[in-house]
Order: structure tokens, then C-alpha cells, then sequence
């Protein structure tokens, strides 16, 4: 009686679930409904928490021509995600053996703690920094503890494949259909998600998810799997995303390196791959052109173009390390010509690159603890690296251009997800395969 009580409750909850998600794409008031219930969903258990956070970060990130935009409930947005985190966190006293989930906790409570202090002293907006840290923060460690307590009984992995799936058809199909580009650059393809370059990032850590489910073996039918990361790669040349399609190619060749095939059979392959390469480049004198226009995002000029998205912001970021090269310029907030303790979400700054953000954020200091950290993440799981280094791999790589690692309100959860799920799935011991 108690397991029908807890399968009819499951159901409800799935049921409504998707009831109000597909109200969210009619209205205003939709949105509203589904975000309530999302909150009431996420408080009932830790499962349920992170299916939240989750949820709540994809919605948000919708294509507005698709689904009303979640602006005009950025308050109650927050409210999911902290309530959320906060169920999570409070189960943190109910681990009793906590060693393992300590050695990945506290060196990201350090890396939070040395920010908090040089972003008060040295950055001219410690106010707003301090609320950034901790919204970054408290999620982050959320979702770790969160992962930590309910790898056994959930499969993580496949339930975010799952959930980015639709995105991925979805945009497919709308390329079909010659819709969803980019309303001020009609050469940028966005498909379900708001920007291409955010579209180009959701598609990377696709990627990585059935890299990973084919490493792990959890599923007999690799030939689908293949083929998602074929279309995956061609969505991603369409966005022109620059950042995410060179960091599809990273993966992809640390997969041919760590693939579970003998040495004789993977070097036939890489040596076939590098042929039909060679022979494109050869016979096909347009494909350069074609690469021209990618890089430049039909601008036609790459240096204007890579100038005018990253270049900048790069020096920005340089400067700021230049001017305080211990102690950085303050997490995530700007540079201003006097000190203000003005409390305000109006101060948003875009930096290019991960490593160059954590340096202007907090000096070399803050660079060396981040940089351990994670490390500390990739070492902690070195038995399964093999299996699930794509996982830290796509999250790293994906913030070289589009940086969202520190951005909870952007698509920064999933960034934390895979680093849980990559610290904690030795824990897991299941055989269930992975179902799409």
C-alpha cells in the first residue's frame, strides 16, 4: 500500500510537471502557475530539489518566440533556486558519513570564503560582489550535497540527457522549418534556446552526456547515440558558435583517445577520420570558404568578429588583474571610480574567458585556490576519469568563451550538475541502462 501511495504521488507530481510546463509556453499566467508549482514540487525532497533547479534553469533559457520570457519573474525565479538549494544544503546534517562529500565541499567553501574577503576589501562594489558569490555559491554547494545523498537511487546522467533532448529536436526541427535565428543577425542560429551562443553551450554538454553514456556502456544501442552527436555538432555550426563547436572537437578527440576500443582498432579509425579530412580539403575548394564565414559569423571578417565578442572583454579582464594582481578586482562586478555599498542587480559583466575571470575576479590568490578546487573535483573520481572526464571536460571547455560557470541565473546549474555527478558516481553500483 505505501509503494502505491509513493507511485501514485510520483505520478501526480510528473503529471502536473509537465501539465504546467506546457502552460508556460501560453502565457503570462502559465508561467506564473508553473513556477508555483515548481517551487511546491522542488520542496518535497532532495530528487525533486534538484529536478527543480534544473527545470527552472532550461525554462529560462527558452527561445522567447517560443515561450513567454521568464523577465518578468526573475524574483520568483531566485525564490526556486535558493528554497531549492536550501532543502539540499539542510540535508547536509543528515549524512552521517561525510568524509567524501567534506574533500569536494570544503575546497570550494575556501575558494568562497577567500572571495568574499578580497572582493570587501579590494573591489569598489563589495555589496554586489558578496550577493554574487553567495548565489553562486549556495547553489553550487546545494547541488553537491544534493547529488552526493541521491546518486544511488537516481540516474543523474540520464535524466539530464532526457531533458536536453527536447532542445535539441526542437531546434532541428525549427531549422527545417527556417525559424528560430537570431532576430538582429539573421546568419545566427539560436533554435529552442535565446541566444546561439547559450544554444551552442546546451549542445556542447549534450555532446558530453552521450560521450559519457557510451563510455560507460550503459546502453547497447550506441548507433543513436552517435547520431545525436552528429546532429549536435551540426546544430552547433549552424548557431556559429565558435567557443562551443571547437570545444565539441576537443571532446570528440579525447574520445577517439580514451574510446574502449583496442589500439589497432582506434588507430585504423583516426587514421580513416584524417583521411576523409584531407580528401574534404582537397576536393571540396569551398570548405575554406565555408570556415571563413563560420569563424567570422558572416561578418566576413574574423579579426572584427573575434574582437568585437571576446577581444575586449579579455583586456577588460586583463587590466583589472594588472591593477590588482593579488588580490583581483572583486567577484564579478565592475570597476568603478569610487567605492559604493549600494545594493543593485543592474551591475552585470560579461568576461570572456573562465581562467581570465578568476584572475581579475580575485587575483593570483583567488586563481590558486579555484584552480585547486577543481582539481581537487577531477582527482577525486581518477578511477572512473576514463568514463566521466567528459563531464568537467565540457563544463571547462564551454566557459573558455561563453562564460556561465559562475552565472546561476544563466545555465550554470548544469555546469554544477556535472561536476557532482562526476565527483560522486563511484558511489553508484546499479546496472539499470540508460533509456532515451
Amino acid at each position: 500500500m505505501t509503494y502505491s501511495l509513493k507511485l501514485d504521488i510520483n505520478t501526480f507530481n510528473n503529471s502536473m510537471i509537465l501539465l504546467t510546463i506546457l502552460l508556460s509556453f501560453f502565457n503570462n499566467i502559465g508561467l506564473f502557475l508553473f513556477l508555483i508549482f515548481i517551487i511546491i514540487f522542488g520542496l518535497q525532497n532532495s530528487i525533486q530539489a534538484i529536478k527543480s533547479i534544473c527545470l527552472v534553469t532550461i525554462r529560462s533559457a527558452l527561445n522567447p518566440e517560443l515561450a513567454p520570457s521568464m523577465s518578468n519573474f526573475e524574483y520568483l525565479k531566485w525564490i526556486v533556486l535558493f528554497s531549492c538549494a536550501g532543502i539540499l544544503i539542510k540535508e547536509y546534517f543528515n549524512i552521517r558519513e561525510r568524509k567524501k562529500i567534506n574533500n569536494i565541499l570544503f575546497p570550494v567553501i575556501l575558494y568562497l570564503i577567500y572571495s568574499s574577503i578580497s572582493s570587501f576589501i579590494s573591489s569598489t562594489l563589495p555589496i554586489v560582489a558578496l550577493m554574487k558569490i553567495f548565489s553562486y555559491g549556495f547553489v553550487f554547494i546545494g547541488i553537491l550535497i544534493g547529488v552526493y545523498i541521491t546518486i544511488n537511487e537516481f540516474d543523474w546522467i540520464g535524466w539530464i540527457h532526457k531533458l536536453l533532448l527536447p532542445i535539441i529536436i526542437i531546434s532541428l526541427v525549427l531549422y527545417g522549418l527556417g525559424l528560430g535565428f537570431h532576430p538582429t543577425n539573421l546568419s545566427l542560429f539560436r533554435g529552442a534556446i535565446n541566444h546561439p551562443n547559450i544554444l551552442g553551450t546546451t549542445t556542447v554538454l549534450f555532446i558530453a552526456l552521450n560521450i559519457t553514456i557510451l563510455q560507460l556502456k550503459k546502453n547497447k544501442n550506441h548507433f543513436i547515440y552517435h547520431l545525436l552527436i552528429i546532429i549536435s555538432l551540426i546544430i552547433i555550426w549552424w548557431s556559429k558558435a565558435r567557443t562551443s563547436f571547437i570545444a565539441a572537437i576537443v571532446m570528440l578527440l579525447v574520445y577517439l583517445i580514451l574510446l574502449n576500443k583496442d589500439l589497432l582498432r582506434k588507430a585504423l579509425l583516426i587514421d580513416i577520420i584524417l583521411v576523409i579530412s584531407v580528401c574534404i580539403f582537397l576536393f571540396v575548394p569551398d570548405i575554406l570558404n565555408v570556415f571563413y564565414d563560420f569563424l567570422a559569423k558572416g561578418t566576413g571578417n574574423i579579426l572584427e568578429s573575434v574582437t568585437a565578442s571576446r577581444g575586449n572583454q579579455i583586456g577588460d579582464l586583463l587590466d583589472n588583474f594588472y591593477s590588482s594582481p593579488i588580490l583581483g578586482t572583486g567577484f564579478a562586478v565592475p570597476m568603478l571610480p569610487h567605492r559604493s555599498y549600494t545594493i543593485s542587480t543592474q551591475y552585470i559583466v560579461e568576461p570572456g574567458n573562465l581562467f581570465f575571470a578568476v584572475l581579475s575576479y580575485g587575483g593570483i590568490m583567488g586563481f590558486v585556490l579555484f584552480s585547486y578546487y577543481i582539481l581537487n573535483i577531477i582527482w577525486s573520481n581518477r578511477r572512473n576519469f576514463k568514463e566521466l572526464i567528459f563531464l568537467p571536460l565540457a563544463t571547462i571547455l564551454v566557459s573558455m568563451g561563453e562564460m556561465i560557470f559562475f552565472s546561476t541565473n544563466n545555465m550554470g546549474p548544469f555546469l554544477y550538475m556535472f561536476l557532482a555527478v562526476y565527483a560522486f558516481y563511484g558511489k553508484r553500483t546499479e546496472t539499470t541502462e540508460f533509456e532515451t
